[in-house]
């Protein structure tokens, strides 16, 4: 016992300043780490649970052009025929083919959902009214996808440009309510062109013309921009980084 030598006082609380240093160095980078990660795994499995209903339908309904989703109104846009148009293809192609635990709603608002806040763009404007009714989907894990119809504007004969149904859009919210609420976080946007050629994308994967959903080469730096100024490409950049946040989250 005679040669054994313990710590001082002053030795112990010098280590534990520096362990509480080095603890407050790192973990908030762990912490932001976690998110992100939390972040992609969620938005992955609600993209493949989509990907996959949509694979499924086709395999009973032949492709989406036949799908008559936007001939039911004569193709041209307004809102109750918009309507009308996601909830013949919620109904019809997607809930059939979604696991057990989920549910959909097609008259409450967000508010009535619990959201105490907006959803927005990263740039701060609005991306959906909380006191506007929405057709919603609720997965299992809380993810709440909110559906609506994109649009596209054509002229007609008539020298007239009219909004026309050219898709389905989806807003993909990881984490409901509690979440953030902003693009690029924890809210992401995909697309189901009808097109003859269809299938799930991200938005700014490309657009269509002539009935044909075309694939937009954007650079990473364009995908980049497009995230970090509003978040509307932030989806597709995760994707073409193979499922990694590496923008400012």
């Amino acid at each position: 016992m005679k040669g054994m030598r313990a710590f001082t006082l002053a030795e112990v609380l010098i280590t534990l300043g520096i362990i509480g240093v080095v603890a407050a160095m790192t973990m908030p980078v762990l912490i932001a780490n976690h998110k992100k990660n939390v972040a992609v795994t969620k938005l992955k499995r609600s993209y493949n649970i989509l990907s996959n209903v949509f694979v499924r339908a086709q395999v009973d309904f032949g492709d989406v052009i036949n799908w008559d989703l936007a001939s039911s109104s004569n193709g041209e846009y307004n809102p109750e025929s918009s309507k009308a148009v996601v909830n013949t293809f919620i109904k019809k192609f997607v809930l059939p083919y979604l696991a057990d635990g989920y549910s959909y709603d097609d008259s409450m608002t967000p508010t009535d959902l619990g959201y105490k806040t907006e959803v927005k763009y990263r740039n701060g404007t609005r991306m959906m009214k909380n006191d506007a009714e929405k057709q919603t989907i609720r997965l299992q894990d809380g993810t709440y996808i909110f559906v609506n119809n994109t649009v596209i504007k054509r002229t007609g004969d008539d020298g007239e440009v009219k909004n026309y149904i050219a898709g389905i859009m989806f807003v993909i919210d990881i984490d409901g309510p509690k979440g953030n609420n902003i693009a690029g976080k924890d809210v992401f946007v995909a697309e189901l062109p009808l097109t003859n050629n269809a299938s799930l994308h991200f938005l700014g994967s490309g657009y269509i013309k002539n009935n044909i959903y075309i694939s937009d080469d954007l650079t990473r730096e364009e995908l980049i921009d497009g995230c970090e100024t509003d978040g509307k490409y932030c989806g597709r950049l995760i994707q073409s980084d193979g499922w990694q946040i590496k923008y400012k989250y």
